[in-house]
């Protein structure tokens, strides 16, 4: 509402309906926006509904309709149960400027650092208008791993060994991996980051690999308290492990956030995925409500996971059986046909 204009009804806690009514063509919305989530939540949660509305806002045919959106997002950066804001600035937006067309223009810079429990956070990101139609998405072939990049950082009174620990424990693990994930001759590079504006203390990590075909997928994990930091980068090396497991060409975070792209792009995209999540099931099935975009889920092979199929025929995107976790084991490939929105 704020990026385009219009009104919006219902967005109140314990709303059980959400009723927006979009403005006449002529509007023109706002060219600077702050999002607060006035706690620890999820910054890039607030990028991931605000950039595609950032991208297309350019209402009203005079010269500010070129000028580009400035959003300033407050909340956590490092939140669990959603990516990490180096996930968004290392593989969600390199892929979808490569791979979607989204204008290179687009800068997300991290002012303060924000955890729980208090936030604080602070992200400016630069939306550039997009005046052209997304181009469809194309990842089919995952190639072999060239690159795997180690990053864990800590904040405020957590003492530096804690992510020395972490990285040890994350490189350890890729090296005990089949050599056919990860070849013995990729040398993680890793880097321990102290980050010096922030108000609440933290540790964590991020682990991405690159591949010969351009695919970037990673793993990520938050110190806690009472957890040992070898076992946070050893969970964060497992997430990476099973999605290049998996042999998909995203990873469980971006497969549900490429969905929309997939809707407004022109033309028909496809991508193949490991696991396929809950998450990405809900996306496809908002974006077909909201866009009018049509999309296909075809497994692409015969699964059974602990006794359980995943219940999707080709061609069909009706309900599956959910296994642990939420996913459905196995390869699928998600195709769509576009409705080429332009703004």
């Amino acid at each position: 509402r704020d990026i385009a204009g219009g009104t919006l009804v219902g967005d109140e806690v314990g709303s059980s309906r959400v009723r927006y009514d979009p403005p006449d063509m002529s509007h023109q919305g706002r060219r600077h926006v702050v999002g607060d989530t006035k706690t620890a939540g999820s910054i890039c949660l607030l990028l991931q509904a605000a950039l595609p509305c950032a991208l297309f806002a350019t209402g009203g045919g005079d010269e500010r309709s070129i000028e580009p959106v400035h959003l300033e997002l407050r909340g956590g950066t490092n939140a669990a149960m959603a990516p990490q804001i180096d996930y968004m600035t290392e593989v969600f937006l390199p892929i979808a400027k490569a791979r979607c067309g989204l204008p290179e223009g687009i800068t997300i810079n991290i002012e303060r650092r924000g955890y729980f429990p208090k936030g604080g956070g602070v992200v400016k990101v630069l939306v550039p208008p997009h005046l052209t139609k997304l181009k469809p998405i194309s990842l089919l072939d995952r190639g072999h791993v060239t690159e795997v990049r180690v990053r864990a950082f800590y904040a405020g009174k957590c003492p530096r060994w804690v992510p020395e620990k972490m990285a040890d424990a994350a490189v350890r693990a890729l090296r005990q991996a089949s050599n056919i994930i990860v070849p013995a001759s990729v040398q993680p590079s890793v880097e321990v980051v102290l980050e010096p504006t922030t108000i609440d203390s933290a540790s964590g990590i991020l682990i991405v690999a690159r591949t010969d075909t351009g695919c970037l997928l990673a793993g990520s994990a938050l110190g806690r308290p009472k957890l040992k930091p070898n076992v946070t980068g050893t969970d964060a090396s497992e997430e990476l492990l099973q999605a290049l497991r998996a042999g998909g060409c995203v990873d469980a975070w971006l497969q549900d956030q490429l969905i929309l792209y997939m809707a407004l792009a022109d033309g028909t995209s496809e991508v193949k995925t490991g696991c396929l999540t809950l998450h990405t099931r809900t996306a496809i099935d908002v974006a077909e409500h909201m866009t009018g975009a049509k999309f296909e889920v075809e497994p692409l092979l015969p699964v059974e996971a602990k006794g359980q199929s995943d219940g999707i025929s080709s061609g069909s995107t009706s309900s599956s059986v959910y296994g642990v976790n939420g996913i459905v084991e196995g390869q699928h490939l998600i195709r769509c046909r576009g409705i080429g929105f332009r703004a």
